[in-house]
């Protein structure tokens, strides 16, 4: 991804006001899509890649945005943030993809507006000019969730553009330039869709199978385009398998599958096995010893500390492994299993749900009410998916973003949107997406899920209320009274309990690095104790979202 920075200066009756600063280095390998236009008609940043093909050309997208406006973001495919103002408008438009695969963050301060794509520089940029200080509502949200939540963000003053909005914000007398006094507007254009079909599961498989490949080929085509091979993420879980089987069976069988994990771990010996079976290239990358997690500086680089560092790490060393300059776009299958899925495990969607459904730690919840933190969705899904699913998960591919785009045929939005309208009890225990795998890619229903560590095909028995296949009962019962939960299981993919309990420089490291950081946060003293303590008698994820939150005190406020 190319990032870019943008300084929109007040405007001075006598022009003595700031030039208009833009600051957008293009990334070589995606040139074909990234890009700045400017005249004294318009300026249009574009970052990121889009996949409809009359309008690859730069000057046809310019276009686009120029005809349909507030609209473009939501007719456009891809996945992408950028800024539009025009002369015509006299406004500057700061817009993402609908679902905000890629995040647009903004601050006004006394010089004016700053807008980035890329929260480490807009923080820097900000840090310049003004004090940073820690945002206690978004260092409870990631201590809760493991993400900040919607416009809030690690830094007070500096915010996300929602997801499904865009930003308007009116320029004077048809320059480029802002009055003192201007407000950005946040205006909607793109909501979680309300179940509204009402569809046998043969017809909505038939559907999710022709929605699914068109997807597929939208992503992949852009690897053909620029004459790239294809690099396909590749796990023991059902997401990214059928992106990389139906994109074998549509005739992209040139993959390279990428994967990483413990070296014993169920996700490798799937995904090899898979891997193998289509004739694709197969990289594997062993993160034993969990020595990843020493990157919390570099990480914070690229997440700016609003995603708890976990997950990017394992990522972001896989892809240093990897000569990504002959591949098009990372595909995964992000999102997969609850957008064909569900968050929900049984067929009711209530509306009156606790706020803190869907957090990994409730530990300190009572901190996010008492700052004002409510939910304001419909029903338990949509709040699942908006603050787990799009808020957070979707951001684990912000250390991706910094070496090259990737793409998840699952949010796709003309895809993701039919999926929504399915009734939950339709999609709810991968109900449907079993059906579709069935009866669609029957040969993708013979090797284990690692989340059942069964096939999609065997039967279930049902105790109590509960029906699961007969080994995933045998495989829960042994990790409960062996392990007491997956991340201490040394066969999960990245068991970060058990690189605590086994790995003494790594946990001395981590030690230290807190101890040294604990006592700088003095903004608040009940939330350096709210650290210290979390990071004392939490488990590995919870003192990984300390250590997020002193990194990004490190970067930008210490």
């Amino acid at each position: 991804m190319s990032y870019f920075y943008i300084h929109i200066p007040y405007f001075s009756n006598d022009h003595t006001q700031d030039e208009l600063r833009i600051i957008h280095p293009i990334n070589p390998h995606w040139d074909r899509y990234s890009s700045i236009e400017k005249n004294e008609h318009e300026l249009f940043v574009f970052s990121g890649f889009h996949t409809q093909k009359n309008d690859r050309d730069k000057q046809d997208l310019s276009s686009f945005f120029r005809k349909h406006y507030l609209d473009a973001p939501v007719k456009l495919r891809g996945s992408f943030a950028g800024v539009y103002w025009s002369k015509q408008y006299s406004q500057w438009l700061l817009y993402t993809d609908p679902l905000s695969t890629k995040p647009l963050y903004y601050a006004q301060t006394k010089q004016g507006w700053h807008i980035s794509n890329s929260y480490d520089s807009l923080a820097q940029k900000i840090g310049q000019q003004i004090h940073l200080e820690l945002n206690p509502l978004a260092v409870y949200h990631v201590l809760s969730y493991g993400y900040s939540l919607e416009e809030h963000t690690i830094i007070k003053g500096i915010y996300r553009l929602p997801i499904g909005h865009v930003g308007v914000l009116a320029s004077v007398q048809k320059t480029e330039f802002v009055g003192p006094t201007s407000e950005l507007q946040i205006r909607s254009i793109y909501q979680l869709p309300l179940e509204s079909y009402d569809i046998g599961f043969d017809e909505a498989a038939e559907e999710v199978n022709r929605l699914f490949q068109q997807s597929i080929h939208r992503g992949f085509s852009v690897d053909q385009d620029m004459g790239r091979q294809h690099l396909v993420a590749l796990s023991g879980g059902l997401d990214s398998r059928m992106t990389s089987w139906v994109a074998h069976s549509l005739g992209y069988t040139k993959q390279t599958n990428l994967t990483f994990g413990q070296s014993d771990s169920l996700d490798k010996k799937i995904a090899q096995k898979i891997s193998h079976d289509l004739e694709h290239q197969w990289n594997f990358l062993p993160l034993d010893g969990g020595e990843m997690l020493l990157d919390m500086d570099i990480i914070t680089k690229n997440t700016g500390g609003n995603v708890y560092y976990y997950g990017q790490a394992h990522t972001h060393r896989s892809l240093e492994q990897v000569n990504l300059n002959q591949f098009g776009l990372l595909h995964t299958g992000m999102l997969g299993d609850v957008v064909l899925g569900s968050y929900l495990q049984t067929q009711h969607n209530p509306t009156q749900f606790p706020a803190y459904s869907g957090a990994s730690s409730t530990r300190f919840f009572h901190k996010l009410t008492e700052l004002g933190f409510a939910s304001q969705y419909p029903n338990e899904e949509h709040h699942k998916m908006m603050l787990r699913g799009l808020y957070g998960m979707n951001m684990g591919l912000l250390s991706v973003y910094n070496k090259t785009e990737s793409y998840s045929p699952f949010t796709d939005l003309d895809f993701f949107d039919f999926c929504l309208r399915l009734p939950v009890k339709m999609r709810a225990n991968h109900r449907l997406y079993i059906h579709w795998m069935k009866n669609y890619y029957p040969e993708s229903t013979q090797y284990i899920w690692e989340k059942t560590r069964a096939k999609v095909t065997d039967k279930n028995i049902k105790i109590g209320s509960k029906s699961m296949p007969l080994n995933t009962w045998l495989w829960k019962v042994y990790e409960k009274i062996q392990f007491r939960s997956s991340t201490a299981n040394p066969n999960f993919m990245t068991p970060i309990d058990y690189w605590l309990s086994t790995e003494q420089n790594l946990r001395l490291e981590l030690d230290n690095y807190a101890k040294a950081l604990l006592p700088s946060i003095t903004t608040e003293n009940e939330l350096q104790n709210t650290l210290h303590l979390l990071y004392q008698e939490g488990n590995g994820i919870e003192k990984v979202q300390v250590i997020t939150i002193l990194a990004a005190a490190k970067r930008y406020i210490i």
